[in-house]
């Protein structure tokens, strides 16, 4: 299984993906962009309508992610273990509840399960960016409205 981006996500960014730095980029970075939205507007995940694969199963992250894959997990895991209500404290359950989610054999480093519900807080990330922000055609418009989305949430 691997990264899948609704094409309604894709639709809407089109118009800023032949710019720079988005040409020389893959879809990753749009799922990225809404993947964080989605993981900490707070909001539950939304199931992935109309998903488009962008990653060959079993490839693993894109090169330009591979330094960072380790720093991705470990927000999604801390994100899980918030909305569960894990308590950080107990580290067996702690473990038992990471556990769903971490596939060391698999070149993502995720299960199945783990992959579907980060596709689906990118989905949830892309509505709440969608519904707060024009559809994009210029770059620097673009980053500097979703830099204050997402900074409301992190705030």
């Amino acid at each position: 299984m691997s990264f899948q981006i609704s094409r309604t996500a894709q639709k809407w960014f089109k118009g800023i993906e032949t710019q720079a730095p988005f040409n020389n980029t893959s879809t990753m970075d749009f799922y990225y962009m809404c993947f964080l939205v989605g993981i900490n507007s707070g909001k539950n995940p939304s199931e992935l309508q109309d998903g488009r694969t962008f990653l060959a199963a079993g490839v693993g992250w894109p090169t330009s992610y591979t330094e960072s894959m380790y720093t991705i997990i470990a927000m999604f895991l801390e994100s899980e273990i918030t909305r569960f209500s894990i308590d950080r404290d107990n580290k067996e359950n702690v473990k038992e509840h990471v556990g769903k989610y971490i596939d060391p054999s698999n070149p993502m480093k995720l299960t199945p399960h783990a992959i579907k519900i980060m596709d689906s807080f990118s989905f949830a990330g892309f509505l709440e960016i969608q519904q707060e922000l024009e559809a994009p055609t210029q770059v620097n418009v673009l980053i500097s409205e979703y830099s204050k989305l997402l900074n409301k949430y992190i705030s």
